[in-house]
């Protein structure tokens, strides 16, 4: 879970000068929704919603990855 993070943490910084914030698509929103309820992408970079979907994709349990979902979103808003 910490490398997942850490691995996060230094994608984001390394694209985060090119990202541009913009809405997400309706099938991100979806799928965040599904983990995170009530949780809003709006205002987030793409580099942001990217880290919170390879968050979703990753092989984690349910519980960790709305648990590290939540814990992103917290830290990007």
């Amino acid at each position: 879970m910490k490398t997942l993070f850490t691995l996060t943490a230094v994608s984001l910084l390394a694209i985060a000068g090119a990202a541009s914030a913009m809405a997400p698509s309706d099938v991100d929103a979806s799928q965040v929704q599904k983990i995170a309820p009530g949780a809003d992408l709006t205002g987030l970079s793409d580099a942001e919603v990217a880290a919170v979907m390879n968050a979703i994709r990753s092989t984690e349990s349910v519980s960790d990855t709305r648990a590290y979902v939540t814990s992103l979103l917290k830290a990007f808003q």
